[in-house]
């Protein structure tokens, strides 16, 4: 069974392994591609004509085999991809699931070798694969709540561009050129869209689903209403940027206000494991019975079941959106 167990996931392993290799020369060909962009763009400089907007999408002319049109079909596939851009990473799909599928063979066969325990090898080697997938969200929520920080100023200058007398699609050329990396790129993507003759509401919801932010969500909505019913858009946008700054001092006083709570469950969460170990170090014989035995190993097995779900249940209780 473990032979059949370690064979399977041999297989699976090299199977993403040649789907990253795949993926990793289709990347050098879109290397070569953007190397030529970029030829084009200096022989447009020299020629003193001001470069338009790349009218090339990612991906367009990107040679893919069957298989790859096939998977990428997949929603989790299409839902990675989405994740990985909104990390603003570049990162090949296949390769990043390689990457993952390689680590939970490594420690699936590692615990198998060291432990013999099937389930404890698989609890290692989901660990161990999932790691990746950690740290893509990681990254992504760090540039997330980057670009809602960036958000209310990113509609405060709007407003005084609208003020001013300038368009709506000037404000937001305005904030693509003022702001860094998120909000000022997508912004950017927004703008060349509607240049190339995508309406606005269409590029706004394009923008949307680029970005992870509900208050994006909040402010496309008023944008459209106020284009079809009409009003005074400064003042819409404005009080938009009020509210999120309100939205954010409330969210700050609930974090000071939970931050007992979340140490307390930091404290729960960690006490059993710290006083195991330390107890295993002074007398291992006296932790022995829930290694050895099966009956100690089902205690432990329902102990860490009741642990996560009393985690799931303290981090119901504080983290309160907003």
């Amino acid at each position: 069974m473990y032979i059949l167990l370690i064979s399977m996931t041999v297989v699976g392993t090299i199977f993403f392994l040649v789907l990253a290799l795949g993926g990793m020369a289709g990347r050098r060909r879109e290397e070569a591609r953007r190397q030529v962009d970029a030829r084009l763009r200096m022989l447009d400089e020299r020629m003193a004509v001001e470069a338009g907007p790349d009218i090339l999408r990612e991906g367009a002319f990107e040679t893919q085999g069957w298989l790859d049109r096939t998977l990428s079909a997949l929603s989790v596939v299409r839902r990675l991809k989405l994740t990985i851009r909104q990390a603003g990473r570049t990162w090949n799909v296949w390769a990043f699931l390689g990457l993952s599928a390689t680590l939970a063979a490594i420690g699936f066969g590692s615990a198998m070798f060291f432990f013999g325990q099937l389930v404890a090898a698989g609890v290692v080697g989901f660990g161990l694969g999932y790691l990746p997938f950690f740290q893509l969200g990681r990254l992504k929520s760090k540039r997330m709540a980057k670009f809602q920080r960036q958000f209310p100023d990113a509609l405060d200058l709007i407003t005084r561009a609208l003020l001013a007398g300038h368009a709506f699609g000037s404000g937001m050329a305005l904030v693509a050129s003022e702001f860094e990396d998120p909000l000022g790129p997508e912004f950017a993507k927004a703008i060349e869209e509607m240049n190339f003759g995508i309406p606005l509401d269409r590029a706004l919801w394009n923008l949307a689903a680029r970005v992870d932010c509900p208050d994006l969500v909040f402010f496309i909505v008023s944008v459209i209403i106020q284009r079809e019913t009409g009003g005074n858009m400064a003042e819409i946008v404005g009080n938009i940027a009020t509210l999120i700054r309100d939205r954010f001092k409330l969210h700050g006083r609930i974090q000071v206000l939970s931050a007992e709570g979340r140490m307390s469950a930091w404290v729960l969460v960690g006490m059993p494991f710290l006083i195991g170990g330390v107890v295993y170090l002074i007398n291992p014989g006296y932790m022995a019975p829930l290694v050895d035995y099966p009956v100690g190993r089902m205690l432990v097995g329902v102990s860490v079941t009741q642990m996560f779900i009393g985690i799931m249940v303290i981090r119901k209780l504080i983290h309160i959106k907003v």
